[in-house]
């Protein structure tokens, strides 16, 4: 039994390598087939974006602040989330991807651009070595802080949550967001400050921050629930948990469950007016 059962299984490995191996030159053949065909639209899509961030920088940096939540909103509802069938639950899908979309497209856009206007104004140095490792540092303490902290209020008052309400949720997920943050962003902004033009900074950055906005809106969610059940500190310490950058399947899993109780909780009319906007 046992050596049937080995014989049928090469058969099948072989013919899955096979499969694998069709999949790997059909898609080395539509990259050397295709890229050459897509690189002249890439270049004019490229050329317009450029010119439209020197020309029109808040509008332009704020879109593509928006569009960048959104997607990483997707992307953390797609990760921790069950499917929504409901109509309510449909709802509350709604007012969140609302709220991450105007958080981008009124605070984080406008404030990264200024934010390195005055970095590009104060901090260069002359162009001296030690100017990008400072710019890093200022970064990844005063302005992520302020940043991640007016990300969450913004979130919690668009709710119709409190003012005392949204400052509990800051304090739960400043630190764990700040700490996550080290691990993550300090990498991506040797490279923010040192090749990027200024006028794609924000562009670049919001390309790398689908990921991290998946990442720090499930640290919020997750911290509101562990806040009702054992207060501010246990809520940061869980959304450090939640906010760690990977993913295996039995903390997605988690997610999910505490993400379902949350939304059984959850008050539906602040998320209601939000989708109707």
């Amino acid at each position: 039994m046992s050596q049937s059962s080995d014989a049928a299984a090469a058969p099948n490995g072989r013919v899955l390598a096979m499969q694998q191996l069709k999949l790997a030159l059909v898609a080395l053949a539509a990259l050397v087939w295709g890229a050459p065909r897509a690189r002249p639209a890439a270049t004019a899509a490229g050329a317009w974006y450029e010119s439209a961030a020197l020309t029109w920088p808040i509008v332009t940096k704020s879109a593509t602040s928006g569009i960048s939540y959104l997607l990483g909103e997707l992307l953390a509802l797609r990760l921790v989330r069950r499917p929504q069938t409901t109509p309510r639950g449909r709802r509350l899908v709604r007012g969140r991807l609302v709220r991450s979309t105007v958080a981008g497209l009124v605070s984080h856009g406008p404030q990264l651009h200024y934010w390195n206007v005055v970095l590009e104004k104060y901090v260069s140095f002359g162009g001296a070595w030690w100017a990008v490792p400072t710019k890093i540092a200022l970064d990844q303490t005063i302005f992520s802080l302020y940043l991640n902290g007016a990300y969450c209020a913004l979130l919690e008052l668009m709710k119709g949550n409190s003012l005392a309400q949204a400052w509990r949720k800051v304090r739960a997920a400043a630190w764990p967001s700040l700490y996550w943050s080290w691990r993550f962003w300090p990498a991506v902004h040797a490279a923010t400050y040192s090749v990027v033009p200024v006028h794609l900074r924000v562009l670049w950055v919001d390309a790398v921050e689908i990921v991290w906005v998946a990442i720090l809106s499930t640290a919020i969610s997750r911290s509101g629930k562990k806040e009702k059940e054992t207060g501010v500190e246990a809520a940061a310490a869980a959304s450090a948990a939640a906010a760690a950058p990977h993913a295996s399947a039995a903390v997605t899993e988690h997610h999910a469950a505490v993400i379902a109780e949350e939304e059984a909780t959850e008050e539906e009319g602040p998320a209601v007016a939000l989708a109707g906007v």
